[in-house]
Protein backbone atom coordinates (compact mmCIF):
# COMPACT_ATOMS: atom_id res chain seq x y z
CA UNK A 1 0.00 0.00 0.00
CA UNK A 2 2.73 2.52 1.10
CA UNK A 3 4.41 1.82 -2.08
CA UNK A 4 1.98 2.16 -4.45
CA UNK A 5 1.27 5.92 -2.54
CA UNK A 6 4.67 6.68 -2.94
CA UNK A 7 4.96 5.99 -7.08
CA UNK A 8 1.78 7.82 -7.49
CA UNK A 9 3.37 10.98 -5.34
CA UNK A 10 6.73 10.84 -7.03
CA UNK A 11 4.83 9.92 -10.77
CA UNK A 12 2.23 13.09 -10.01
CA UNK A 13 5.67 15.12 -9.81
CA UNK A 14 7.82 13.78 -12.07
CA UNK A 15 8.68 16.41 -15.04
CA UNK A 16 5.51 15.54 -17.68
CA UNK A 17 2.65 15.25 -15.28
CA UNK A 18 3.86 18.53 -14.00
CA UNK A 19 3.89 20.05 -17.28
CA UNK A 20 1.19 19.14 -18.41
CA UNK A 21 -0.94 20.05 -15.74
CA UNK A 22 0.79 23.67 -15.95
CA UNK A 23 -0.09 24.08 -19.87
CA UNK A 24 -3.53 22.74 -19.31
CA UNK A 25 -4.02 25.25 -16.57
CA UNK A 26 -2.49 28.47 -18.62
CA UNK A 27 -4.36 27.15 -21.81
CA UNK A 28 -7.98 27.66 -19.77
CA UNK A 29 -6.52 30.79 -18.54
CA UNK A 30 -5.69 32.63 -22.13
CA UNK A 31 -8.94 31.46 -23.62
CA UNK A 32 -10.38 32.82 -20.95
CA UNK A 33 -7.88 36.24 -21.97
CA UNK A 34 -6.25 36.22 -18.40
CA UNK A 35 -2.69 36.78 -18.62
CA UNK A 36 -1.23 37.27 -15.13
CA UNK A 37 -2.11 33.58 -13.79
CA UNK A 38 -0.65 31.50 -16.61
CA UNK A 39 2.58 34.13 -16.81
CA UNK A 40 2.81 33.48 -12.69
CA UNK A 41 2.78 29.79 -12.92
CA UNK A 42 5.02 29.31 -16.02
CA UNK A 43 7.53 32.17 -14.37
CA UNK A 44 7.78 30.15 -10.96
CA UNK A 45 7.96 26.96 -12.92
CA UNK A 46 11.11 28.57 -15.12
CA UNK A 47 12.70 30.41 -12.12
CA UNK A 48 12.64 26.22 -10.11
CA UNK A 49 13.74 24.45 -12.57
CA UNK A 50 16.82 27.25 -13.87
CA UNK A 51 17.96 27.36 -9.76
CA UNK A 52 16.95 23.30 -9.28
CA UNK A 53 19.85 22.63 -11.99
CA UNK A 54 22.46 25.22 -10.86
CA UNK A 55 22.36 24.18 -7.40
CA UNK A 56 22.31 20.47 -8.05
CA UNK A 57 25.03 20.91 -10.48
CA UNK A 58 26.90 22.67 -7.94
CA UNK A 59 26.70 20.97 -5.06
CA UNK A 60 26.29 17.30 -6.44
CA UNK A 61 25.35 15.89 -3.80
CA UNK A 62 25.16 11.71 -3.53
CA UNK A 63 21.59 10.11 -3.07
CA UNK A 64 21.90 8.44 0.15
CA UNK A 65 23.32 4.64 0.49
CA UNK A 66 20.09 2.77 0.59
CA UNK A 67 17.89 0.59 -0.98
CA UNK A 68 16.10 2.53 -4.07
CA UNK A 69 12.64 1.62 -5.09
CA UNK A 70 13.10 3.79 -7.95
CA UNK A 71 16.02 4.01 -10.75
CA UNK A 72 18.02 6.87 -10.25
CA UNK A 73 18.02 9.57 -12.17
CA UNK A 74 20.88 11.61 -13.91
CA UNK A 75 20.90 14.34 -11.38
CA UNK A 76 22.09 14.76 -8.02
CA UNK A 77 20.30 14.75 -4.57
CA UNK A 78 20.35 18.03 -3.53
CA UNK A 79 18.02 20.03 -3.80
CA UNK A 80 14.39 17.71 -4.43
CA UNK A 81 13.05 19.03 -7.47
CA UNK A 82 10.36 16.73 -7.58
CA UNK A 83 9.40 18.66 -4.02
CA UNK A 84 9.82 22.14 -5.08
CA UNK A 85 7.44 21.44 -8.96
CA UNK A 86 5.14 19.98 -6.68
CA UNK A 87 4.83 23.36 -4.21
CA UNK A 88 4.89 25.65 -7.36
CA UNK A 89 2.62 23.67 -9.37
CA UNK A 90 -0.25 22.98 -6.26
CA UNK A 91 1.02 26.24 -4.00
CA UNK A 92 0.76 28.11 -6.99
CA UNK A 93 -2.87 27.00 -8.36
CA UNK A 94 -3.59 27.82 -4.48
CA UNK A 95 -2.77 31.36 -4.60
CA UNK A 96 -4.47 31.53 -8.06
CA UNK A 97 -7.71 30.00 -6.29
CA UNK A 98 -7.67 32.32 -3.61
CA UNK A 99 -7.27 35.64 -5.63
CA UNK A 100 -9.96 34.39 -8.01
CA UNK A 101 -12.88 33.91 -4.98
CA UNK A 102 -13.91 35.19 -2.04
CA UNK A 103 -15.41 31.88 -0.84
CA UNK A 104 -13.37 30.93 1.90
CA UNK A 105 -13.93 27.07 2.05
CA UNK A 106 -12.57 26.72 -1.28
CA UNK A 107 -9.15 29.18 -0.69
CA UNK A 108 -8.79 26.49 2.25
CA UNK A 109 -9.33 23.27 0.22
CA UNK A 110 -6.98 24.55 -2.10
CA UNK A 111 -3.82 25.01 0.28
CA UNK A 112 -5.05 21.88 2.27
CA UNK A 113 -4.32 20.13 -0.98
CA UNK A 114 -1.61 21.98 -1.81
CA UNK A 115 0.58 21.19 1.85
CA UNK A 116 -1.04 17.69 1.42
CA UNK A 117 0.36 16.68 -1.92
CA UNK A 118 3.45 18.75 -0.76
CA UNK A 119 3.76 16.36 2.10
CA UNK A 120 2.81 13.15 0.57
CA UNK A 121 5.73 13.86 -2.16
CA UNK A 122 8.49 14.76 0.26
CA UNK A 123 7.05 11.52 1.67
CA UNK A 124 7.45 9.68 -0.99
CA UNK A 125 11.24 10.69 -1.93
CA UNK A 126 12.85 9.74 1.23
CA UNK A 127 10.91 7.08 1.45
CA UNK A 128 11.40 5.67 -1.80
CA UNK A 129 15.23 6.27 -1.40
CA UNK A 130 15.91 9.00 -3.34
CA UNK A 131 16.27 12.00 -1.33
CA UNK A 132 17.88 12.76 2.32
CA UNK A 133 15.61 15.12 4.40
CA UNK A 134 17.25 17.54 3.49
CA UNK A 135 17.16 17.98 0.43
CA UNK A 136 13.38 17.41 0.70
CA UNK A 137 13.40 20.68 2.69
CA UNK A 138 15.56 22.41 0.52
CA UNK A 139 13.86 21.38 -2.55
CA UNK A 140 10.54 22.95 -0.46
CA UNK A 141 12.19 26.28 0.16
CA UNK A 142 13.06 26.55 -3.28
CA UNK A 143 9.38 25.94 -4.45
CA UNK A 144 8.38 28.61 -1.73
CA UNK A 145 11.02 31.10 -3.12
CA UNK A 146 10.24 30.41 -7.11
CA UNK A 147 6.70 31.72 -6.39
CA UNK A 148 7.70 34.51 -4.41
CA UNK A 149 9.66 35.93 -7.28
CA UNK A 150 7.10 34.81 -9.63
CA UNK A 151 4.39 36.33 -7.53
CA UNK A 152 6.79 39.92 -7.60
CA UNK A 153 7.12 39.73 -11.37
CA UNK A 154 3.45 39.14 -11.82
CA UNK A 155 2.65 42.03 -9.79
CA UNK A 156 5.30 44.64 -11.18
CA UNK A 157 4.37 44.32 -14.42
CA UNK A 158 0.86 44.81 -13.93
CA UNK A 159 1.66 47.52 -12.18
CA UNK A 160 3.89 49.20 -14.82
CA UNK A 161 1.20 48.06 -17.57
CA UNK A 162 -1.67 50.03 -15.84
CA UNK A 163 0.62 53.08 -15.04
CA UNK A 164 1.42 52.68 -18.73
CA UNK A 165 -2.14 52.64 -19.37
CA UNK A 166 -3.29 55.60 -17.38
CA UNK A 167 -0.28 57.64 -19.18
CA UNK A 168 -1.65 57.16 -23.12
CA UNK A 169 -5.03 57.35 -21.83
CA UNK A 170 -4.10 60.81 -20.13
CA UNK A 171 -1.68 62.07 -22.87
CA UNK A 172 -4.41 60.88 -25.61
CA UNK A 173 -7.44 62.88 -27.02
CA UNK A 174 -9.37 62.57 -24.12
CA UNK A 175 -10.88 59.07 -24.88
CA UNK A 176 -9.48 57.70 -21.68
CA UNK A 177 -10.97 60.51 -19.88
CA UNK A 178 -14.47 60.00 -20.47
CA UNK A 179 -14.82 56.40 -18.86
Amino acid sequence: MVEHLTAGGTFMANTIPVIAVVVVVSVGFLIARRWREPMFLISALVVEFAVFLTANRLIGRDRPNVPRLDSTPATASYPSGHIAATIVVWAGLAIIVAACTHRRALRVVAFVVAAALAALVGFARVYRGMHHLTDVLAGALLGVCALAVALTAVRVTGYVSERQRERRDRAGDGVGLAR
